[in-house]
């Protein structure tokens, strides 16, 4: 838990987020459990959960160690944010659904982090597609020696700088900028743990998995390759 904490990203919220993050604890007990043959879902009892709460951020973290494609033996420490609810994009309002997860990876050479490591990569939920960094690259920002990560407004995707990003030609655009700074409460990440059982959430009208299974820590970033790419905003 140390090291994760040591190496926790600062996360930043729009200013005008309309649906924030939620203690995971406060959450469940505004749900029921539902069992189906693929796993237990949670079913939201109470709709005013999707605003959720303005000075919370719940983040789950675990430690991965891994081997990339190239051989090379990684650390990953992976931060997942929670939401409530995914707020409705553009004009269209669209993209909306509950119980949405972001996150932001740190990888590190080697299967031993210390205090005085150094990441060489950072992996983004960027929306339309997770993009990997140069840890030392001028796109990123630090404080403090703090990654510093933008959450877009309403959908919650990660980003390494503010700014206007497009989406869907114009229609869906993600929105950052330096606003509210809520303090983090970690879960860290352990698979005996019930709440990781849970598949996801079992919406208001329909049963779809909408999150996937994003509790699988170290799976999202192990499929993406290496490469590093720039992303530019306006």
């Amino acid at each position: 838990m140390d090291i994760l904490v040591q190496f926790l990203p600062i996360f930043y919220l729009h200013s005008n987020e309309q649906y924030n993050s939620m203690l995971f604890a406060t959450y469940r007990n505004h749900c029921e459990e539902i069992t189906q043959l693929d796993g237990v879902y949670l079913s939201i009892n109470d709709v005013a959960c999707k605003y959720g709460r303005s000075n919370e951020l719940q983040v789950f973290a675990g430690i991965v160690n891994l081997t990339d494609e190239d051989g090379v033996q990684v650390t990953d420490l992976v931060y997942y944010l929670f939401f409530p609810y995914n707020g409705p994009m553009g004009p269209f309002h669209v993209g909306s659904h509950w119980y949405d997860m972001e996150h932001v990876t740190l990888r590190f050479r080697g299967h031993v982090v210390t205090r005085d490591s150094v990441p060489f990569k950072v992996l983004f939920s960027i929306h339309s597609s997770y993009k990997w960094f140069d840890y030392d690259s001028p796109i990123l920002s630090k404080y403090n020696k703090h990654l510093e990560v933008f959450v877009a407004r309403n959908s919650h995707a990660c980003y390494p700088r503010p700014g206007t990003y497009l989406r869907y030609m114009g229609f869906a655009n993600d929105h950052c900028n330096r606003g509210t700074r809520p303090q983090p409460s970690i879960i860290l990440y352990n698979p005996t743990d019930p709440i990781f059982a849970y598949k996801s959430v079992i919406g208001l009208k329909d049963t779809h998995n909408l999150n996937r299974d994003e509790f699988k820590f170290g799976e999202v970033a192990s499929v993406y390759n290496n490469s590093i790419t720039s992303y530019c905003c306006t």
